[in-house]
């Protein structure tokens, strides 16, 4: 048997690893640290301090070579060390002790290629980025990497996996193996494009989630109305409840987020949601109502932070709005099932009851929630402040984020966006087509199938937005979304495929465009904005729309949505700085 063995030699009396092109060997180097290495120029400094040298040694057996390693002397082993040093070859890692090398504090479950990102300092994923990466690991500036080489860099876990990744593409001599600055630069664009598989147990959680939600809406009115013996006011207010825990527990969600995990905040919102939902069932008065919804207001607020989060973690730019747009796509799949469930369930089980299943479908949420997914966010990147400071923190770079331009965009026009849909869509439309003479079937298969569109183009829409960028898919999407509601009061009904297509072309390239921009220690901040903004907006187009309407008409009210969310498009594309 004939082969090349890739010994490493370091400063330490424990064993060593040896690696070789086809076979991995393990050989033990029985010398004293002092005489292992020479700290000269032709030695080399991993990451960890450590200093260590290469040499390749021929073999024809295993036995053979063992024995012969064991008589070798001190003095021949030094002198093989440096006449071989700078021609390993080496793909596959014979894993090194823990305690020899341990890996950094909360990266034991974090995926190999977060790890790998945060090692090259990654941060715009641009083609040039990789390239610079590639340099800065290129020791002897030859256009190639080899194995010496990226393990001097990265450490010998990481650099065997992504040997392991380039493979296909890598150069092998007969003497060492090489990879192509070209091919390092498109293995890594591949690696950043691929979705993470984690990215689908969240879409199940939030279908899941849609779907109890949706099971709700239908519920809701009945119950204020024959248990509560409620009228619309008491409704209106039941549902003010909801939106103003929501929009108040976006930050502290996200502070809470950054100081404990994205996994703990998951849990406790998806707890929220049972608790409040449960309560709901056994509410024997109006106040005890308005304080579950105000609960699961402040649970779904928590639940839709951590998971934003949790997907920004483990997204690139180069596939964020296509990891993002399973869960949107999922959650409104659930809220177009869950409405016909939840007519179903009050129907056969009673109204209260169907309260009571549903809460406790939340907590079987919470519990898959917490056996399926992992932290994605290690503890060294928490703070380790009280939280009392965290928040001030917090609040305290609300400063450059609303100080960037592009932010600052992004923000306004979200806001017009839900301003408008709140407006249009949940306000004006039902009442315009019911004026028209559609019935309450008519119009709830109206809204059914800007739901199925929605769920149908989500994941291509996001396909576009990584592909072509954030800012023409925004632009585009709002243009086409404020044309629809403009076409709409004249009798062009036909407008709402338009309308239809415009908000599922926009998507979640919003919410990508800020994860972006956002350095990562203020992204959660940055997220948390964006979402209060849309809070506010769906709290002021309803109630603003409805006041136009009564002053002016359907048609002018309907109108008036389409030139604000027209003309702030208008001024994002304008301003906005950048074009991707």
């Amino acid at each position: 048997m004939e082969g090349q063995l890739w010994v490493r030699l370091r400063v330490d009396p424990r064993p060593t690893w040896g690696i070789h092109h086809n076979r991995a060997l393990h050989v033990s180097l029985r010398s004293h640290p002092s005489c292992l290495i020479s700290r000269s120029s032709s030695s080399h400094r991993d990451p960890h301090g450590r200093y260590f040298s290469f040499a390749k040694r021929s073999f024809s057996a295993l036995p053979e070579l063992q024995e012969k390693d064991r008589n070798e002397s001190r003095d021949d082993k030094v002198s093989h060390a440096k006449e071989h040093a700078n021609s390993p070859i080496a793909f596959k890692h014979v894993g090194p002790r823990k305690a020899v090398v341990p890996p950094p504090p909360g990266d034991e479950s974090r995926p190999f290629t977060t790890r790998l990102y945060e090692k090259l300092n990654l941060q715009y994923f641009t083609r040039q980025e990789f390239g610079e990466a590639f340099d800065r690991m290129d020791i002897d500036k030859n256009g190639q990497l080899d194995a010496m080489e990226v393990t001097t860099f990265l450490g010998p876990e990481l650099s065997a996996e992504l040997m392991n990744k380039l493979l296909k593409d890598a150069n092998y001599d007969g003497k060492k193996l090489t990879i192509e600055r070209e091919a390092f630069i498109n293995g890594l664009d591949l690696m950043a494009r691929k979705v993470d598989s984690r990215v689908w147990s969240i879409a199940v959680s939030m279908l899941l989630t849609g779907t109890a939600v949706g099971v709700v809406v239908p519920v809701l009115p009945m119950f204020v109305r024959e248990s509560l013996s409620g009228t619309s006011t008491h409704f209106g207010l039941v549902i003010g409840a909801f939106a103003l825990s929501k929009m108040l527990g976006n930050v502290p969600s996200a502070v809470i987020a950054d100081g404990f995990g994205r996994k703990p905040v998951l849990g406790v919102g998806m707890g929220l949601i049972a608790l409040g939902t449960g309560m709901i069932a056994f509410s024997d008065s109006f106040s005890h109502l308005l304080f579950a919804r105000f609960v699961t207001g402040a649970g779904v607020a928590a639940f839709t932070t951590a998971s934003t989060l949790y997907l920004a973690d483990v997204s690139t730019p180069l596939n964020r709005a296509t990891s993002m747009a399973p869960i949107v796509a999922a959650f409104s799949a659930g809220t177009t099932i869950g409405p016909a469930m939840g007519g179903f369930l009050a129907d056969q089980i009673g109204v209260n009851a169907c309260f009571a299943l549903t809460g406790a479908c939340f907590t079987g949420l919470t519990v898959y929630n917490h056996l399926a997914l992992s932290e994605t966010h290690p503890k060294r990147l928490r703070s380790d402040r009280h939280m009392a400071a965290a928040a001030k923190d917090a609040f305290r770079s609300w400063g450059p984020i609303f100080r960037n331009d592009n932010l600052r965009s992004i923000f306004v026009v979200n806001g017009a966006y839900w301003v408008a849909m709140s407006g249009a869509q949940t306000t004006l439309l039902p009442l315009m087509l019911a004026e028209a003479g559609y019935s309450a079937g008519d119009i709830g298969m109206v809204f059914a199938c800007l739901s199925t569109v929605f769920v149908v183009g989500s994941q291509p829409a996001g396909w576009l937005a990584d592909r072509y960028g954030r800012f023409p898919c925004i632009v585009g999407a709002c243009g086409v979304v404020s044309l629809g509601i403009g076409l709409f009061p004249f009798g062009f009904y036909s407008a709402l495929g338009l309308w239809a297509v415009g908000g599922t072309l926009l998507g979640v390239s919003p919410t990508a465009f800020v994860a972006d921009l956002a350095p990562t220690r203020s992204r959660s901040q940055a997220l948390a904005v964006l979402r209060t903004v849309g809070d506010v907006g769906l709290l002021l187009g309803a109630a603003g729309t409805g006041i136009v309407a009564d002053l002016f008409g359907f048609k002018a009210a309907m109108l008036s949505n389409a030139a604000l969310l027209g003309t702030t498009t208008a001024w994002f594309a304008w301003t906005s700085r950048t074009r991707k």
